[in-house]
């Protein structure tokens, strides 16, 4: 409906049409559900996790609420808050796929907005990604989220190593399961032997998919490197770790994208 109603230009008179079918039938849940949709669509995410939370108070049942409420706030940058209403959901439908879609954004947010996090948030955020490490054990940017929250907010290193590891391992399984299966091991990480220097809009998460489909061009546990702006404190031995290791290594090249060129010192 939000869609429907946005495509035509009316999302106001649709707010218009929600309060007035709620003010005569207040117990409906669809009703608080399709204003916090329409609120969330709107911008205006406090109001529209209220009307969230009033459905799901009357339905709590109800997955698509809680999905609804944690991708609004996910999109207001309010992350720690978004997990909250994420893990509710795979209480209800732990196999619901928009969650693990998402996670991808809730990973690069937390990578980029780690600071927003308190400390004593932090314990929480890791156990969530074990939640879904549980639930899907080859989401690889799972392992990754442990290992940045590890390195850069606990200082937690030798910890962490093992989960970039793991991170590393599901990647390229994804992609080179027969390499995995042949070459795997973990005592030496293999330093990328080439890179891709680019900057945003410039093409080059295209040349990473075609790259990568070679049979000898092996994916690093992510894309981008992120070294100079957002890794530098823990050394390049801990990049070291997001690229997989072989038995033979002239056979097989391993790359990765770089997108922190233009970052500001």
């Amino acid at each position: 409906m939000r869609n429907l109603l946005g495509r035509h230009g009316q999302l106001e008179q649709g707010e218009k049409w929600y309060r007035q079918l709620i003010a005569s039938n207040q117990n409906s849940s669809w009703l608080h559900h399709f204003l916090g949709e329409l609120l969330a669509c709107r911008n205006r995410t406090n109001e529209a996790i209220a009307s969230f939370d009033r459905a799901i108070q009357l339905h709590p049942q109800f997955v698509w609420s809680y999905y609804q409420a944690g991708e609004a706030l996910l999109h207001n940058g309010r992350l720690y808050e978004a997990i909250f209403y994420y893990e509710k959901v795979l209480e209800l439908e732990p196999n619901l796929q928009q969650v693990y879609d998402d996670f991808y954004k809730v990973y690069y947010g937390l990578r980029y907005g780690h600071e927003r996090l308190e400390y004593w948030q932090i314990d929480e955020v890791i156990e969530f990604h074990r939640q879904i490490i549980q639930l899907r054990p080859d989401c690889s940017i799972a392992y990754l989220g442990i290992g940045d929250l590890l390195t850069t907010k606990k200082g937690e290193i030798e910890q962490a190593i093992g989960y970039y590891q793991a991170a590393s391992y599901y990647r390229v399984l994804q992609t080179h399961s027969q390499f995995v299966e042949q070459h795997w091991q973990t005592e030496q990480p293999h330093q990328p032997d080439f890179l891709i220097i680019g900057t945003m809009k410039s093409g080059t998460t295209s040349l990473y998919g075609y790259l990568t489909q070679h049979p000898q061009i092996l994916p690093a546990a992510q894309k981008e490197i992120h070294f100079f702006d957002y890794a530098y404190s823990g050394g390049f031995g801990l990049v070291l770790l997001t690229f997989s290791t072989d038995s033979k290594p002239q056979q097989f090249h391993h790359r990765r994208s770089n997108a922190d060129l233009f970052h500001k010192y």
